[in-house]
């Protein structure tokens, strides 16, 4: 299947602070295959809970689709109703 790798990196939380030197958000960065992604969060909770679920989910060995790089089991599904 195209699109997906099992090369995946987590890496450490990153705080972000303004010019001020004020902590504003929390972003976790991650890598499928050689790609670069990060999502930010307003707390370390949040930040923290995400990297753990994108850890769980690399450590069994779910494959991580390369676009969007979070794993193919987060994938939405449409539901179509047909009346």
């Amino acid at each position: 299947m195209e699109g997906i790798s099992y090369d995946v990196r987590v890496y450490e939380i990153e705080t972000r602070k303004n010019a001020q030197g004020k902590t504003t958000s929390y972003r976790v960065v991650w890598k499928v295959e050689r790609q670069r992604f990060h999502e930010s969060f307003k707390t370390k909770a949040q930040a923290d809970s995400f990297r753990s679920e994108l850890k769980t989910a690399a450590n069994k060995a779910e494959p991580f689709d390369t676009a969007t790089g979070r794993p193919v089991s987060w994938a939405k599904t449409t539901v179509t109703m047909s009346w």
